[in-house]
Parts: C-alpha cells; structure tokens; sequence
C-alpha cells in the first residue's frame, strides 16, 4: 500500500486522531521542506519521529585560512565556523577533510570563557594533553588515528604556521532560500502554527 511507497517516516496513518494526524502532517511537512542548498554537505540526523533530518549544512572550504578570515568568510555565508558538541559530529567533521588534516572547530578564548561560534553553552571538547595552551585563543581538530581525533589551541591570526583547513556551519532552509542563504522568516511548528519570527 501507501507505506511502502513513502520515504522512512513520512507514511501518515489515516487512523490517528485528528489531533495527532494534524501534527503528524505539520512535522512531516517541516522536515520534508527542511533540506541543504545545492553543493552543501548535509549533517543529517534520525529525528524523534524516526525522519533523517539535517542538522546543518556545510560549506567545506577548497582553500586554508587563518581562524579570523575563515570566521568572515563564513559570516559572509550566513553562517559560522562549523562547531562540534558530541562525538558523532566530529567524526562527521573528520570526514569532511582529508586523512589527518588540521581543521578549525568554532571555539575560541574570549578572556578566560571558551565561547562557541554557534552561541551555544556547551562543555563538550576533545582537547588533547596539555590543550588548551593561555595566548592561543583558537582550536582545531585533527585526528590522531583511526577515528580519534583531538583539538589542540593555535593563535587565530598567523598565517605562516596556522592557515587551516575549515568547514562553515549554514542552517538547513526550506523554499524560502536563494543563492545568498535562507529568508530571515523563522516559522516555529507546534501541534499548529504558533508565531512567525522575523
């Protein structure tokens, strides 16, 4: 029947209440309209509803640059230096790049306070024996062997010894995107459409 035609998730059962059919159509339409730009690399996850959703889009830079000038660049994008909170993405980083290649992580030193480019607080890292070094202010990953990697401090602007490579975090979008990113409308889903944020 019509279960076995549909995408993993996305069959509505036509015999849930109306409440519950309502919201399985308003989940199974947001992440259906949830997906990467063209030449974006996609982060995908299994949502709650058992649906592979992305997570973020990446932009995986063909050249190095030091931290501040991937920083722009990736702001320029919409985005921010990719940023990695558990095990599963830095392994989905490390596939983004050559065996054993530095790359940056969107975490750096504003004082004595770790902050990370996404805005999030998170106490997740990777550090490696004796990191993170006072005076080197940013990080990066590199992996060590097999699918072990660390992240190692780095000063964020010299270019002789740390141009890295980097990948920028970009929000999945729906049909609201252009070539420059994503509308700046933010519709947030419950059972029913709550707000629109601008």
């Amino acid at each position: 029947g019509l279960e076995d035609i549909t995408s993993p998730g996305f069959y509505l059962n036509d015999t849930s209440t109306s409440t519950e059919l309502d919201s399985d159509v308003l989940y199974a339409l947001c992440d259906a309209n949830c997906f990467c730009r063209k030449g974006l690399t996609s982060y995908d996850v299994i949502n709650s509803r058992g649906r592979e959703i992305p997570r973020g889009c990446f932009h995986v830079s063909s050249f190095s640059a030091v931290y501040n000038a991937a920083d722009d660049n990736c702001q320029g994008l919409g985005g921010f230096v990719a940023t990695v909170h558990d095990d599963a993405k830095e392994l989905f980083m490390l596939s983004l790049f050559p065996p054993k290649s530095k790359f940056w992580v969107g975490l750096r030193m504003n004082g004595t306070e770790l902050v990370w480019a996404d805005g999030s607080y998170d106490d997740f890292t990777l550090w490696a024996p004796g990191n993170p070094v006072t005076g080197q202010d940013c990080a990066y990953g590199q992996q060590q062997t097999g699918f072990v990697s660390s992240w190692f401090s780095a000063p964020c602007t010299d270019p002789l010894t740390n141009s890295m490579r980097y990948a920028c975090q970009l929000r999945p979008c729906g049909t609201d995107c252009n070539s420059r990113g994503c509308g700046s409308r933010v519709q947030i889903w419950m059972a029913r459409p709550t707000a629109v944020l601008n």
